[in-house]
């Protein structure tokens, strides 16, 4: 009905008329014919293209891994083709997010049986009518007309939200603590991603609800939230609740940002990852090659042990003879057993004893008479030579 009135508004848009009618009397033939021509050529273009989606049905229970596509990418061939595989390895991503912004932290991808969420005897009595005693004799008519099956939906979800509420909270009471909150929110998100999969499946053309993705996503950040508070001030009550309601909720790190995607681009991603796969490469051959020195070591230790012990021989082969060379030329005494050493006590005595008798000008001094004297001489050598030229 609805793709109907929007066919009449293109009509009554385009001036054609929903049924064949006679042409107005002040009004000419071929203007209606121009008119219908236009309007057709507006019809097929209206409705002919359908809109770019880059959203993808997941249906990958590993992509639910935060750390997948980073595996992915260290996968690809370091070729020619690089940059188009990670183009197309982007385009996964992009079209993945969606769907791993809602199911993968309840690890819903893949998941079409059960949602995360308890079996219901759809037979027992509604919530409301649990406690009443006149029911449990009631003839079995009776218990049909008060059970869950026979009732709405919002009864099978009020059971639902009991029944998860009762595994994490601490009393029957308990509605207002951070784990009551969490298993209300749980129960909401799964139960309501299973009627969108039951719409979708009924009718599998039409589009997600909006209004029901965004109600999705506001009671995502409603959950997360009282998470992060759980985990602030109770970490050990943290981990019970997310093993209990099977939660996987990652902690994203302080210094690694980046990660999330609202902070990326395709060339800060690619950059990142070939970053990544250079160090990864380099460490990968510095590995191999640390295994490759290990298991050759013992022979290279006993090649490098044998040639030590050939220059060793060869360096005593090459003394022994430089040695007997020195006795030859007189230089070295055969038969000395030791070295000689200088008397070095009694020879500091002695200088010690010289410095106290003389005086040793500093060597500036030094310099400065050594200078004087030299003039003199020059002084001297000038008047002999005026004295020879005389005579």
């Amino acid at each position: 009905m609805a793709y109907f009135r929007g066919f009449l508004a293109v009509l009554r848009a385009a001036r054609i008329p929903a049924w064949p009618t006679q042409p107005a009397p002040n009004r000419r033939a071929p203007d209606r014919d121009r008119c219908s021509l236009h309007g057709s050529t507006a019809v097929s273009t209206r409705f002919h293209y359908k809109p770019y989606n880059p959203h993808q049905d997941i249906k990958d229970p590993k992509r639910q891994d935060p750390e997948f596509f980073e595996r992915a990418a260290g996968t690809v061939k370091l070729d020619e083709y690089y940059f188009d595989n990670m183009k197309l390895l982007w385009n996964e991503i992009v079209g993945s997010q969606r769907a791993l912004v809602m199911k993968a932290q309840d690890q819903l991808i893949g998941n079409y049986t059960d949602y995360g969420l308890p079996k219901i005897d759809p037979t027992k009595p509604r919530l409301e009518y649990r406690h009443v005693e006149s029911l449990r004799n009631a003839p079995e008519s009776v218990k049909k007309i008060f059970s869950i099956e026979y009732g709405q939906k919002k009864d099978m979800t009020t059971v639902i939200k009991k029944e998860m509420a009762e595994k994490v909270v601490r009393h029957g009471y308990d509605k207002s603590s951070p784990q009551a909150k969490i298993a209300w929110a749980t129960c909401c998100i799964r139960y309501w991603t299973a009627l969108t999969e039951e719409m979708l499946k009924q009718n599998p053309d039409r589009a997600r609800p909006k209004w029901f993705r965004k109600r999705i996503f506001t009671i995502l950040n409603y959950r997360n939230t009282h998470l992060k508070y759980l985990n602030m001030h109770d970490s050990a009550e943290f981990d019970r609740v997310v093993k209990t309601l099977k939660l996987a909720y990652h902690i994203p790190k302080p210094h690694d940002k980046d990660r999330q995607f609202s902070n990326l681009t395709r060339k800060i991603w690619t950059e990142k990852m070939l970053r990544k796969r250079v160090v990864d490469e380099k460490e990968k051959k510095l590995k191999a090659l640390h295994e490759q020195i290990l298991a050759h070591r013992d022979d290279r230790m006993k090649e490098i042990n044998e040639e030590m012990q050939r220059l060793s021989d060869e360096k005593k082969e090459i003394e022994e003879t430089l040695h007997n060379i020195d006795v030859k030329h007189g230089k070295i005494v055969e038969g000395v057993v030791g070295k000689y050493q200088q008397k070095l006590v009694e020879e500091l005595t002695e200088i010690s004893l010289q410095a106290a008798l003389f005086y040793h000008p500093k060597p500036d001094m030094f310099r400065a008479s050594t200078a004087r004297l030299r003039e003199n001489l020059k002084q001297q050598h000038k008047e002999k030579e005026q004295e020879q030229k005389k005579q």
